[in-house]
């Protein structure tokens, strides 16, 4: 009895035991539960309040430097003078040009002129612009400030017509860097004059150029010269239907008028015609008409009537070839390979 007593007593100090740490573990996974819920719940708010502060603080700088930008342009501007030139009592402006060649080299031969669409990049010093900036950045501002800056007087000797393009806004760039340096670029249309020697056409080889030169500085005034690298650049997608790929040679030279000497830069152009199209389409078929005037030989020569009609439909042929070909060409006395 006593026996059972005991074992009694420890069976129910057992289950007690057990309820008890079951009970704890409950109430502890609970609050772990209830501890994760809550960090899980709180944590975005907090993410949430520290994207905001960022992009508070990140519009803030903008507007900062925003207003920094503003007040730098207004410091440069009050500096400079558009009516005189960088260091108006000191050394010439060096104006560093480029040229990149997008369209063009299509030649009308009656009137001696080619067509060309080029961008135009101009660079020269003015410490006038000069401003606190990091070492090799620049400041891109609107090309309608050029009005109020001193830029380069250059332009195209042998221009007969040419226009700034403005679709769908003025294609004008204009970049100024701390050092002073400012950088000009725009997108032109050009039909340019060249003397053409047509007596071997069409098999010619052209020299064509363009040249670009100060209106009213004179050298002691400024100077243009080419880039040291690519100072004309042809694009790689200009496909010539009339000419193989043009030679570039470029010079610097000084033009002497009345009134003074001026800087000025050409470019040439060395273009040598592809002569396929006419020997398909005039040199053959000239052949071959004369070839077919031969037939009159084998014609009866009773038959009069077919041997005149055969013969004045061949020179009738061949003479309204020769218009048309003519008719692309200027009225010199030169002979030409077609007539």
């Amino acid at each position: 009895m006593a026996i059972s007593n005991a074992m009694f007593a420890m069976l129910f100090t057992g289950v007690v035991l057990s309820y008890t740490l079951l009970s704890i573990t409950t109430v502890g996974g609970s609050y772990l539960r209830y501890d994760r819920d809550t960090q899980t719940t709180s944590e975005p708010d907090s993410t949430t309040g520290w994207i905001d502060n960022e992009k508070d603080e990140i519009d803030e700088a903008h507007k900062l430097s925003d207003a920094n930008l503003t007040k730098t342009l207004d410091t440069i501007l009050g500096k400079a003078d558009m009516r005189i030139r960088p260091n108006a009592h000191g050394p010439p402006v060096t104006v560093k040009t480029n040229i990149r060649i997008v369209a063009g080299f299509s030649t009308v031969a009656a009137t001696m002129d080619y067509s060309l669409m080029v961008f135009i990049r101009q660079r020269w010093n003015d410490p006038r612009l000069g401003y606190e900036g990091m070492p090799g950045s620049s400041l891109s501002v609107s090309p309608n400030l050029a009005s109020k800056i001193w830029v380069p007087d250059m332009f195209f000797i042998n221009e007969k017509d040419g226009k700034l393009h403005q679709l769908t806004v003025k294609n004008e760039a204009l970049r100024i860097y701390p050092n002073g340096d400012v950088l000009l670029s725009m997108r032109l249309s050009l039909r340019l004059a060249c003397n053409m020697d047509l007596r071997k056409y069409p098999m010619d080889v052209q020299l064509c150029h363009l040249t670009m030169e100060s209106y009213g500085y004179r050298t002691k005034d400024m100077k243009m010269k080419w880039t040291a690298k690519d100072p004309v650049e042809i694009d790689d997608e200009i496909e010539i239907a009339e000419f193989k790929d043009p030679a570039v040679r470029t010079v610097e030279f000084n033009k002497i008028y009345t009134t003074g000497n001026f800087s000025a830069l050409r470019a040439y152009f060395l273009l040598r015609r592809i002569y396929d199209y006419h020997v398909v389409q005039t040199f053959i078929p000239t052949a071959f008409y004369v070839i077919i005037s031969w037939l009159s030989f084998w014609i009866n020569p009773e038959a009069a009537p077919a041997r005149v009609a055969l013969g004045i439909t061949t020179v009738l042929t061949v003479t309204s070839q020769g218009t048309g070909v003519r008719n692309g060409l200027p009225r010199v006395a030169d002979r030409k390979s077609v007539v």
